[in-house]
């Protein structure tokens, strides 16, 4: 009799063991699943970081483009500018050349008509 009541305890506890390794187990597939589930997010949020990111650089591409763009837009105008200025300077010297000639000869016709 001993040995059957020590059986069934036996029995018993292998049992209660099973529920408790079953529980335990289901426990850690749980948390398994949960922790899985938020590295994913974590992933999924990175990735999205990563993709902000990227579009940041891209748009500091096109600003730079555009900054290259504008700096040789100035370089073309300041060099317009000094062909204007080179231009000016011929214009004031061709008008202080004429008025030279008119001065000239008004004096001829001037002397001519005395």
């Amino acid at each position: 009799m001993f040995l059957e009541e020590r059986v069934e305890q036996l029995e018993a506890l292998a049992v209660d063991q099973a529920r408790q390794i079953d529980t335990i187990a289901k426990g850690l597939a749980n948390l398994t699943v949960t922790v899985n589930h938020r590295f994913d997010q974590v992933d999924n949020r990175f990735d999205q970081v990563d993709n902000r990111f990227n579009q940041v650089d891209d748009r500091f591409k096109q600003v730079d483009d555009r900054f290259d763009q504008v700096e040789g837009d100035i370089a073309i105008l300041k060099e317009g500018i000094s062909d204007l200025k080179s231009g000016q300077t011929r214009l004031e010297t061709t008008v202080t050349d004429i008025q030279q000639t008119q001065q000239l000869i008004l004096t001829i016709l001037q002397d001519r008509l005395k």
